[in-house]
């Protein structure tokens, strides 16, 4: 072998190494190949050439066949062990244990709920029913391609009914257990407390009530923040106080004396880890306060500023979970920006608009010029400023339609209605319920507000009793027989609850005579349903016209 030959087995035995993987075995041949290389070939003879060819074969073989098996190792956990074997999907026994185990704790977390609100029904809640669907499907699914796949729907099951079926006291408690633990809070987390106390206002609200009226206070302001820090040392009220205070609520003047409490954003914020997106959510929120008995509370320059920034965070937000209840807000407050309110309209007795009003427009159409609530404050503008910032009358000036741009006008107006729950029914109306089922006491329900006893007719349809259902229609053309209402209540039953939990707003129109009311039950798509009720002038007696 000459040469040449060696030269180029030579390197390629080099490239062949600096191939390998780093292994410090491997680095010490390499650098030992290195040393060689400088030597004169033709101190060698052609079999010493031969032999060390033959060598550095053997030589990459070995180091070749050992990086191989600690690949396999490393591969396998370093155990040299085969590679794992296709995953097996769980025994039928196993997936009924599960099943099992998911149903067992939600009846025990339901029992639980139910001892701790007391009012009837509690299945009706949104969210209990949320939790058992999802453990209806849960049960429903038979197979599962491995136990692993099984365990994590099984968990998020089990987190699901025991989130769903705890009290907001026990719900901030456990987000505030997480906290400590280092553990981020994720939004739909923070999203589901919020959504519990919106619909258990109503709840707490008339234990509220019943125990209010007795709190003696001069200065409604300082006494709402001594309920808010200290509670109070009333025997009956005091428990109520922390009872909301534990759920992670906070009360406030709402008006002409009267206090009423709402999510306390404030506390949350501060105990609670939030994403950045939930932040500014909050911030937006804890600004939400701007009117007070139908008076602007805040400067219309700080109104100005407050819509534009909720412009910014819808449009920078669009599939956040309240951008709808976003796009209410914003519609309210571009009709404040430009009309002001009852108690504080933006023109004064001459029917001019209000320099301080006149400014916050310039301010808004200066400063966020390319911005939707610019577009629409400067078409406002501009049409005064034709007629020296004055309207022609008061008439005109009410009459003026202020439009939300098409991307923030909301599926349901402000102006629609308020909001409303259907089920399940407070107290007031389930004990009225059981004096004139149990006892054909009618004089129960005409202590009862029109639209509590349309709540009612809903709740008797929904629990299928037929008898007092069918009591309180208006007998007149076009009401089936008894026995053709108890033949279709089943069917109806299953429709009025996906009424109830679909129910959103509702507006109110009463006749002039006060003998005839339509509630039109709104939807979150803003889709909606209409019902009539007469009220005889006499006894006040309501009855539902049957829809």
């Amino acid at each position: 072998m000459d040469d040449q030959i060696f030269e180029q087995r030579l390197s390629n035995l080099k490239k062949s190494y600096e191939q390998l993987p780093a292994h410090s075995s491997s680095e010490k041949i390499i650098e030992r190949i290195k040393i060689e290389e400088k030597k004169k070939r033709n101190f060698f003879s052609s079999q010493y050439l031969y032999a060390a060819s033959f060598i550095g074969v053997l030589i990459i073989a070995g180091l070749l066949g050992t990086q191989l098996l600690m690949q396999n190792q490393s591969g396998n956990g370093g155990t040299g062990e085969q590679p794992p074997a296709a995953a097996e999907p769980p025994s039928n026994k196993e997936i009924e244990a599960r099943h099992q185990e998911i149903s067992k704790l939600y009846e025990e977390k339901l029992s639980d709920f139910d001892e701790a609100v007391s009012i009837a029904d509690v299945d009706q809640y949104v969210f209990v029913q949320e939790a058992k669907k999802a453990v209806d499907d849960f049960e429903n699914r038979k197979t599962y391609n491995s136990k692993q796949e099984l365990e994590n729907y099984y968990k998020t099951v089990k987190h699901t009914v025991e989130q769903k079926l705890s009290v907001p006291s026990e719900e901030l408690a456990n987000l505030r257990a997480k906290v400590k633990e280092g553990q981020q809070i994720k939004d739909e987390e923070i999203i589901s407390l919020l959504e519990k106390q919106r619909v258990m206002h109503e709840y707490y609200f008339e234990k509220w009530l019943t125990v209010s009226e007795n709190l003696q206070y001069t200065d409604v302001f300082a006494f709402t923040e001594e309920l808010n820090t200290a509670g109070t040392k009333d025997p009956d009220a005091g428990p109520i106080v922390k009872e909301i205070r534990d759920s992670g609520y906070r009360f406030y003047h709402e008006g002409e004396g009267m206090i009423n409490f709402q999510p306390d954003l404030a506390l949350l914020q501060k105990e609670l880890k939030f994403s950045e997106q939930m932040l500014k959510y909050f911030e937006v929120e804890n600004q939400a306060k701007v009117t007070a008995d139908a008076a602007v509370s805040i400067t219309p320059q700080e109104l100005a500023e407050r819509t534009v920034a909720l412009e910014d965070f819808i449009n920078q937000n669009p599939n956040f979970k309240y951008s709808e209840k976003l796009k209410e807000r914003y519609e309210f407050w571009l009709f404040l920006l430009l009309k002001g309110l009852t108690n504080t309209p933006a023109i004064d007795e001459e029917n001019r608009l209000k320099e301080e009003w006149k400014l916050a427009l310039q301010s808004v159409m200066e400063k966020n010029p390319n911005s939707q609530t610019a577009a629409v404050v400067t078409e406002f503008y501009n049409k005064l400023k034709e007629k020296n910032f004055t309207f022609d009358s008061r008439e005109q000036y009410e009459q003026y339609e202020v439009a939300a741009p098409e991307s923030l006008s909301p599926a349901v107006s402000y102006k629609r209605g308020r909001d409303f729950i259907v089920l399940p029914l407070p107290d007031k109306i389930h004990d009225a319920y059981l004096a004139f089922k149990e006892n054909g006491d009618t004089e129960a329900l005409d202590a009862l507000q029109s639209v509590e006893v349309l709540r009612l007719y809903i709740y008797t349809v929904v629990k299928g009793d037929a008898d007092s259902a069918y009591e309180l229609l208006d007998k007149g053309e076009g009401t089936p027989s008894k026995e053709e209402f108890a033949e279709e209540i089943e069917r109806k039953a299953s429709e009025y609850k996906t009424i109830s939990n679909r129910t959103y707003k509702v507006h109110e129109e009463y006749s002039a005579q006060g003998d005839k009311a339509t509630f039109e039950l709104i939807f979150n798509d803003g889709s909606s349903v209409i019902y009539e009720v007469k009220i005889d002038p006499e006894d006040y007696f309501t009855r539902v016209v049957y829809p």
